[in-house]
């Protein structure tokens, strides 16, 4: 099927094809006495006009399979100029439109362990593609693992995709960050720091994920990017974690020799002067987090 998918061969196959239908029809000619060069120059068009004819474009950013005599090939031509040269045709009822689409994901919560976040995303994703893994030497998908990607993709119904696609991201984003704080925890008293989802490289824990990874290639398409916005659901509690956080350390300046109890005690009054009850916080952070990865 090279010879028809491949432009470099499809179009010298075209030829050595027309050279072959002339010189049938000129044995033809010869056969009744029809040896007038008159013959010959309308042999010459008559077959080249039958090569022509067999010629099909392929609209940019859509790919459609290539039939043999009627059966499936397995290979897809994508946009371009082919010769079909009668044995072949098109899959018309299966054809792709390799189109980039834009998915907004409004907010949803991710209750994790001190807070509610919402997260939300403005992603892109191009149907008909694979996202194979691939080595940092080898970044693309190799033709193909296109050609199978398409194959996926045309035995998924396209409209519910964009749905399945936000209700996988919820789903990635629980299990991922479901089990961390919002900020993390600084490195103190011996104790590592600990990571919080604030400040993550969310878009690329998630396209590794394997989960996430698995069912955008079973649906063949290729999420080129994630445009996440991540912030607590409740600002009002938020800004008062942020001012537990700043007088907490300006009195951990002011009264270094101060217990953790007695410091605590005096967060809380200092909390009540600025309008803020007392409440019990863990962890604690900037007001929003924007996280934004191109890839």
């Amino acid at each position: 099927m090279i010879l028809i998918s491949n432009k470099s061969f499809n179009y010298p196959f075209a030829v050595v094809t027309w050279g072959i239908l002339f010189l049938i029809l000129t044995f033809l000619l010869r056969m009744v006495d029809l040896t007038n060069p008159l013959w010959g120059l309308l042999a010459l068009a008559g077959t080249g006009f039958l090569v022509w004819g067999t010629m099909i474009k392929i609209e940019p950013r859509q790919t459609v399979p290539l039939l043999y005599f009627g059966t499936q090939t397995g290979v897809s031509l994508s946009e371009g100029y082919y010769f079909l040269l009668f044995a072949w045709s098109l899959d018309s009822h299966e054809k792709i439109d390799l189109e980039y689409q834009d998915i907004i994901i409004p907010p949803f919560q991710v209750e994790c362990l001190d807070k509610v976040l919402d997260f939300s995303f403005n992603a892109k994703i191009q149907f008909g593609k694979s996202n194979a893994r691939r080595s940092p030497d080898h970044p693309h998908a190799t033709p193909e693992e296109d050609a199978d990607a398409k194959r996926r993709f045309v035995i998924n119904n396209k409209e519910n995709i964009p749905g399945d696609f936000t209700a996988l991201l919820k789903s990635v984003c629980n299990m991922l960050y479901g089990n961390m704080s919002y900020s993390g925890r600084p490195a103190e008293n011996g104790n590592p720091a600990i990571l919080g989802v604030k400040g993550r490289n969310i878009t690329q824990e998630i396209k590794l994920n394997d989960f996430f990874y698995h069912e955008c290639f079973e649906w063949g398409i290729d999420p080129k990017n994630l445009l996440p916005f991540v912030q607590p659901h409740d600002m009002a509690q938020q800004n008062k974690d942020r001012n537990r956080v700043e007088i907490t350390g300006m009195l951990k300046r002011l009264y270094p020799n101060l217990s953790d109890q007695e410091l605590s005690r005096l967060v809380n009054l200092q909390l009540k002067d600025v309008n803020s009850k007392e409440y019990i916080i863990v962890g604690g952070g900037q007001p929003f987090a924007n996280v934004r990865i191109d890839d």
